[in-house]
């Protein structure tokens, strides 16, 4: 019989042990792996982390750079490609005001949606019918939006979709 932080109950050792595992291993640092991704030279040493309500991870790094969204835009293609992400062209939208850009982790980095149900079909009235995405994904979403002709705030985060 095992008692303390386990409660009184009729549990072998095995058993006791085996409810206090995680049920998944644990999950890959996002605060680090967002820290290691290469930034613009005009990007600040140090890129303070923020708190992100519906980023994965709930994190997410914003700096002010010297930039616009063209050599921003450039830049991430370039250099995050060469790590192995793949952009979803169809989300990246980028104008004089500043740019937004999703790419697909590479799957060496382990992260895990933190559910695999497939997403279900949305219905807005007799016209318009959403199929789901099949399975949920984490993607890398960069966003940058210009504060001064010369100067943008660049916000960078994963997220479920």
């Amino acid at each position: 019989m095992l008692g303390g932080a386990i409660g009184i109950w009729n549990l072998s050792a095995p058993q006791a042990i085996a409810q206090t595992r995680p049920s998944q291993p644990s999950a890959p640092n996002v605060l680090n792996i967002l820290r290691g991704l290469p930034q613009p030279t005009t990007a600040p040493a140090n890129r303070p982390a923020i708190f992100a309500a519906n980023a994965y991870g709930q994190q997410s790094l914003n700096f002010q750079s010297k930039s616009n969204a063209e050599a921003a835009i450039q830049f991430y293609r370039q250099a995050l490609g060469r790590l192995g992400y793949t952009e979803r062209t169809t989300n990246t939208t980028i104008g004089q005001w500043g740019f937004s850009i999703v790419f697909d982790p590479p799957a060496s980095l382990g992260l895990k949606p933190s559910s695999t149900a497939p997403r279900n079909t949305l219905e807005v009235g007799d016209q318009v019918t959403v199929q789901g995405s099949g399975s949920p994904s984490v993607v890398l979403v960069l966003q940058g939006t210009m504060l001064s002709p010369d100067t943008m705030n660049t916000n960078i985060r994963f997220e479920e979709i």
